[in-house]
């Protein structure tokens, strides 16, 4: 009898601890990928991109090693996935058309490679490859400069590890110029014409290099900036090296100015190239360089020094 009671108290115990242990299932279907991203400076202090956070509706397109293997057993069509963001849940949804699921699901416990890049381009299940680009004046508007603002990640997840975080970083180079008053003069309203740089340009969508196009012959491009108690000007332009030969010409008011560069300088992706131009009565002049990562601004609307034609 005592043996009887005993073993009944076996089988409770057996079944309770069976009840307690988290049950995998087998289908993949229920291990969609939850993607999730934030913008990062090289530093990895939080960044983010044109001027603000994420904004509803921002796209990105997500692929993954599978997506691309050459092993028919592995393949599936997760390349190019698009998936926009949600601030309500502050990650990725998938777009999928009516009726369609779009979403990436993980098919076992290792740990599967995925890229991301922003802004989205194409469509799902045929990769985006390499996007020609130009950085004219009209892209370097507030509401324009996300189409030339390119963002990349690296990251990953499993059925173990659904939750993907990427870590974005900006891919272009941003110049800034920062205009500074002279003794005997008042700054006003300013136009300019930088001269001799590549405004022409590739973006690989599966690795993130962002160059300047080959044989491009170099190009000009204006801006202007309304008077204010600081005034700067800020160009997205592709990594390039800006020559000691480069030109900047300078109207305000009814003077005009013009001064090269003192040295040639390597922009780098993910960097901000700030030159102070100081306008004195009868001549401007450029200062060095003053190289920093792709931080984030502290003021609402601006993404680190504002955009050309705006100030603080």
């Amino acid at each position: 009898m005592k043996n009887m009671y005993v073993l009944a108290v076996i089988i409770v115990i057996v079944f309770a601890a069976c009840s307690d242990e988290k049950q995998e299932s087998n289908n993949p279907l229920d291990y969609p990928a939850e993607i999730h991203g934030t913008i990062k400076d090289r530093s990895g202090a939080e960044s983010r991109t044109i001027g603000t956070a994420w904004m509803d509706g921002d796209l990105i397109g997500v692929t993954t090693a599978a997506g691309i293997s050459d092993l028919s057993f592995v393949v599936t069509e997760d390349r190019n996935v698009k998936y926009a963001y949600n601030s309500e849940k502050n990650m990725f949804d998938v777009v999928s058309d009516e009726g369609e699921d779009n979403n990436i699901y993980f098919k076992g416990p290792y740990i599967m490679k995925m890229t991301a890049y922003y802004p989205y381009v194409g469509e799902k299940g045929e990769l985006a490859g390499v996007i020609n680009s130009i950085t004219t004046a009209d892209k370097q508007s507030a509401e324009t400069r996300s189409e030339i603002d390119y963002l990349f990640a690296e990251s990953g997840g499993s059925q173990k590890q659904t939750k993907v975080n990427f870590l974005f970083t900006h891919r272009m180079s941003q110049l800034v110029l920062s205009f500074r008053a002279g003794e005997g003069v008042n700054l006003n309203d300013i136009t300019y014409n930088l001269k001799g740089v590549v405004l022409e340009g590739t973006f690989n969508t599966a690795t993130g290099e962002a160059a300047c196009e080959k044989e491009t012959v170099p190009s000009n491009i204006e801006g202007s900036i309304k008077k204010a108690t600081e005034m700067h000007s800020s160009l997205i332009l592709f990594p390039q090296k800006l020559l000691s030969t480069t030109v900047l010409e300078v109207a305000m008011g009814e003077k005009t100015y013009a001064a090269t560069f003192d040295a040639d300088v390597d922009m780098k992706s993910g960097y901000i190239y700030t030159f102070t131009i100081t306008l004195a009565p009868q001549a401007m002049t450029i200062g060095p360089a003053n190289i920093e990562n792709w931080t984030p601004s502290t003021e609402s609307g601006n993404d680190h020094y504002g955009v050309a034609g705006e100030a603080k």
